[in-house]
Protein backbone atom coordinates (compact mmCIF):
# COMPACT_ATOMS: atom_id res chain seq x y z
CA UNK A 1 0.00 0.00 0.00
CA UNK A 2 1.49 3.33 -1.11
CA UNK A 3 1.90 5.97 1.58
CA UNK A 4 2.53 9.61 0.79
CA UNK A 5 5.76 11.08 2.09
CA UNK A 6 5.17 13.60 4.85
CA UNK A 7 1.95 12.16 6.28
CA UNK A 8 2.67 11.43 9.93
CA UNK A 9 0.22 9.24 11.81
CA UNK A 10 0.17 5.70 13.17
CA UNK A 11 -1.12 4.28 9.91
CA UNK A 12 1.66 5.89 7.88
CA UNK A 13 4.31 4.68 10.30
CA UNK A 14 2.94 1.13 10.11
CA UNK A 15 2.82 1.14 6.31
CA UNK A 16 6.39 2.39 5.99
CA UNK A 17 7.47 -0.24 8.51
CA UNK A 18 5.78 -2.94 6.42
CA UNK A 19 7.44 -1.65 3.26
CA UNK A 20 10.85 -1.74 4.92
CA UNK A 21 10.27 -5.24 6.29
CA UNK A 22 9.06 -6.54 2.93
CA UNK A 23 12.21 -5.21 1.29
CA UNK A 24 14.82 -6.14 3.89
CA UNK A 25 13.30 -8.10 6.78
CA UNK A 26 12.78 -6.93 10.34
CA UNK A 27 16.40 -5.86 10.69
CA UNK A 28 15.69 -3.16 8.11
CA UNK A 29 12.93 -1.68 10.26
CA UNK A 30 13.99 1.18 12.50
CA UNK A 31 12.45 4.40 13.68
CA UNK A 32 15.25 6.30 11.95
CA UNK A 33 14.61 4.61 8.60
CA UNK A 34 10.88 5.31 8.84
CA UNK A 35 11.53 8.92 9.83
CA UNK A 36 13.74 9.35 6.76
CA UNK A 37 11.00 7.94 4.52
CA UNK A 38 8.49 10.30 6.08
CA UNK A 39 10.84 13.28 5.96
CA UNK A 40 10.56 13.98 9.67
CA UNK A 41 12.59 13.70 12.85
CA UNK A 42 12.95 10.40 14.68
CA UNK A 43 11.56 11.71 17.95
CA UNK A 44 8.30 12.75 16.29
CA UNK A 45 7.50 9.08 15.66
CA UNK A 46 7.56 8.25 19.36
CA UNK A 47 4.50 10.41 19.92
CA UNK A 48 2.59 7.80 17.90
CA UNK A 49 4.45 4.50 18.54
CA UNK A 50 6.43 3.94 21.76
CA UNK A 51 9.15 1.62 20.41
CA UNK A 52 10.14 -0.84 17.67
CA UNK A 53 8.60 -3.82 19.46
CA UNK A 54 5.23 -2.09 19.55
CA UNK A 55 5.63 -1.11 15.91
CA UNK A 56 6.28 -4.69 14.83
CA UNK A 57 3.19 -5.78 16.74
CA UNK A 58 1.12 -3.20 14.87
CA UNK A 59 2.68 -4.27 11.56
CA UNK A 60 1.86 -7.94 12.16
CA UNK A 61 -1.68 -7.11 13.20
CA UNK A 62 -2.19 -4.95 10.11
CA UNK A 63 -0.96 -7.63 7.72
CA UNK A 64 -2.89 -10.32 9.58
CA UNK A 65 -6.07 -8.33 9.01
CA UNK A 66 -5.39 -8.38 5.26
CA UNK A 67 -5.16 -12.17 5.39
CA UNK A 68 -8.17 -12.66 7.64
CA UNK A 69 -9.99 -15.97 7.47
CA UNK A 70 -13.41 -16.08 5.76
CA UNK A 71 -16.69 -16.91 7.42
CA UNK A 72 -16.62 -20.63 8.24
CA UNK A 73 -20.32 -21.18 8.89
CA UNK A 74 -20.56 -23.27 5.70
CA UNK A 75 -17.28 -25.11 6.27
CA UNK A 76 -16.65 -28.23 8.30
CA UNK A 77 -13.65 -28.40 10.61
CA UNK A 78 -11.34 -29.98 8.01
CA UNK A 79 -12.17 -27.36 5.43
CA UNK A 80 -11.68 -24.62 8.02
CA UNK A 81 -8.24 -25.82 9.08
CA UNK A 82 -7.26 -26.18 5.43
CA UNK A 83 -8.32 -22.59 4.81
CA UNK A 84 -6.34 -21.50 7.87
CA UNK A 85 -3.22 -23.31 6.65
CA UNK A 86 -3.41 -21.96 3.10
CA UNK A 87 -4.12 -18.42 4.28
CA UNK A 88 -1.20 -18.38 6.70
CA UNK A 89 1.01 -19.95 4.02
CA UNK A 90 0.16 -17.13 1.61
CA UNK A 91 0.86 -14.47 4.23
CA UNK A 92 4.23 -15.94 5.17
CA UNK A 93 5.38 -16.24 1.56
CA UNK A 94 4.17 -12.73 0.69
CA UNK A 95 5.61 -11.20 3.88
CA UNK A 96 8.39 -13.49 5.23
CA UNK A 97 9.09 -11.23 8.19
CA UNK A 98 5.64 -12.07 9.61
CA UNK A 99 6.89 -15.64 10.04
CA UNK A 100 9.92 -14.44 12.00
CA UNK A 101 7.70 -12.29 14.20
CA UNK A 102 4.99 -14.92 14.73
CA UNK A 103 6.87 -18.21 15.09
CA UNK A 104 7.37 -17.86 18.84
CA UNK A 105 5.57 -18.75 22.04
CA UNK A 106 5.04 -15.02 22.59
CA UNK A 107 3.90 -13.61 19.24
CA UNK A 108 2.56 -10.10 18.77
CA UNK A 109 -1.03 -9.91 19.96
CA UNK A 110 -3.52 -7.40 18.60
CA UNK A 111 -7.18 -7.19 17.56
CA UNK A 112 -6.66 -8.99 14.24
CA UNK A 113 -4.51 -11.79 15.65
CA UNK A 114 -6.95 -12.33 18.53
CA UNK A 115 -9.84 -12.57 16.03
CA UNK A 116 -7.83 -15.13 14.07
CA UNK A 117 -7.30 -17.20 17.22
CA UNK A 118 -10.98 -17.07 18.09
CA UNK A 119 -11.83 -18.08 14.52
CA UNK A 120 -9.56 -21.12 14.75
CA UNK A 121 -11.00 -22.31 18.06
CA UNK A 122 -14.60 -21.83 16.94
CA UNK A 123 -13.91 -23.57 13.62
CA UNK A 124 -13.11 -26.87 15.32
CA UNK A 125 -15.47 -26.59 18.27
CA UNK A 126 -17.72 -29.18 16.62
CA UNK A 127 -15.13 -31.86 17.40
CA UNK A 128 -15.88 -31.57 21.11
CA UNK A 129 -12.23 -31.82 22.10
CA UNK A 130 -10.91 -30.60 25.41
CA UNK A 131 -9.38 -27.14 25.53
CA UNK A 132 -5.93 -28.69 25.75
CA UNK A 133 -6.50 -30.96 22.74
CA UNK A 134 -8.04 -28.11 20.76
CA UNK A 135 -4.95 -26.02 21.38
CA UNK A 136 -2.81 -28.98 20.36
CA UNK A 137 -4.66 -29.30 17.05
CA UNK A 138 -4.27 -25.62 16.22
CA UNK A 139 -0.61 -25.71 17.22
CA UNK A 140 0.03 -28.78 15.05
CA UNK A 141 -1.40 -27.06 11.97
CA UNK A 142 0.22 -23.71 12.71
CA UNK A 143 3.69 -25.11 13.40
CA UNK A 144 3.46 -27.31 10.31
CA UNK A 145 2.68 -24.33 8.08
CA UNK A 146 5.42 -22.24 9.69
CA UNK A 147 7.98 -25.00 9.23
CA UNK A 148 7.23 -25.59 5.55
CA UNK A 149 7.01 -21.85 4.90
CA UNK A 150 10.41 -21.35 6.52
CA UNK A 151 11.88 -23.96 4.16
CA UNK A 152 10.13 -22.44 1.12
CA UNK A 153 11.37 -18.95 1.93
CA UNK A 154 14.92 -20.18 2.53
CA UNK A 155 14.88 -22.09 -0.76
CA UNK A 156 13.58 -19.06 -2.64
CA UNK A 157 16.45 -16.97 -1.30
CA UNK A 158 19.04 -19.64 -2.07
CA UNK A 159 17.73 -20.04 -5.61
CA UNK A 160 17.90 -16.28 -6.15
CA UNK A 161 21.42 -16.09 -4.71
CA UNK A 162 22.90 -19.09 -6.54
CA UNK A 163 20.79 -19.40 -9.67
CA UNK A 164 20.26 -23.08 -8.82
CA UNK A 165 16.88 -24.31 -7.62
CA UNK A 166 16.33 -27.18 -5.19
CA UNK A 167 15.53 -29.71 -7.92
CA UNK A 168 18.77 -28.99 -9.78
CA UNK A 169 20.79 -28.98 -6.55
CA UNK A 170 19.46 -32.40 -5.61
CA UNK A 171 20.13 -33.73 -9.10
CA UNK A 172 23.73 -32.68 -8.65
CA UNK A 173 23.90 -34.47 -5.30
CA UNK A 174 22.42 -37.62 -6.83
CA UNK A 175 25.57 -38.11 -8.86
CA UNK A 176 27.23 -39.22 -5.61
CA UNK A 177 24.63 -41.97 -5.28
CA UNK A 178 25.09 -43.52 -8.71
CA UNK A 179 27.11 -46.36 -7.23
CA UNK A 180 23.92 -48.17 -6.29
CA UNK A 181 25.04 -48.45 -2.67
CA UNK A 182 21.93 -46.62 -1.42
CA UNK A 183 18.92 -48.51 -2.80
CA UNK A 184 16.46 -46.99 -0.31
CA UNK A 185 17.79 -43.46 -0.28
CA UNK A 186 18.02 -42.92 -4.05
CA UNK A 187 14.26 -43.12 -4.81
CA UNK A 188 13.47 -41.03 -1.75
CA UNK A 189 15.82 -38.28 -2.85
CA UNK A 190 14.45 -38.51 -6.39
CA UNK A 191 10.97 -38.04 -4.95
CA UNK A 192 12.18 -34.90 -3.22
CA UNK A 193 13.51 -33.60 -6.52
CA UNK A 194 10.13 -34.15 -8.16
CA UNK A 195 8.20 -32.53 -5.31
CA UNK A 196 7.94 -29.00 -4.01
CA UNK A 197 7.27 -27.31 -0.70
CA UNK A 198 3.60 -26.64 -1.41
CA UNK A 199 3.10 -30.33 -2.10
CA UNK A 200 4.61 -31.14 1.29
CA UNK A 201 2.37 -28.51 2.86
CA UNK A 202 -0.76 -30.19 1.53
CA UNK A 203 0.37 -33.81 2.01
CA UNK A 204 1.48 -33.39 5.60
CA UNK A 205 -1.57 -31.27 6.42
CA UNK A 206 -3.77 -34.17 5.35
CA UNK A 207 -1.82 -36.50 7.63
CA UNK A 208 -2.34 -34.10 10.55
CA UNK A 209 -6.06 -33.76 9.87
CA UNK A 210 -6.45 -37.54 9.54
CA UNK A 211 -4.86 -37.87 12.96
CA UNK A 212 -7.18 -35.23 14.41
CA UNK A 213 -10.17 -37.11 13.01
CA UNK A 214 -9.05 -40.32 14.69
CA UNK A 215 -8.45 -38.48 17.95
CA UNK A 216 -11.93 -36.94 17.87
CA UNK A 217 -13.51 -40.33 17.19
CA UNK A 218 -12.18 -41.86 20.42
Amino acid sequence: MAVQRGILNVGAIIEHGIALADAGGLDAVSMRAIAERLGTGVMSLYRHVPNKEALIGLMVDTVSDRYSYPDHSDLDWRQSLTVLARTDWAMYLDHPWTLVASATSRPPVGPSTVRAMEWAYSAIAELGLSAQDTTGVIMAVTVHVQGVARQAIAERRLAEATGVDAAEWWRQQLTALDSGDHPLLEPIVQGFVEGDTERWLEFDLKLILDGVERRAAR
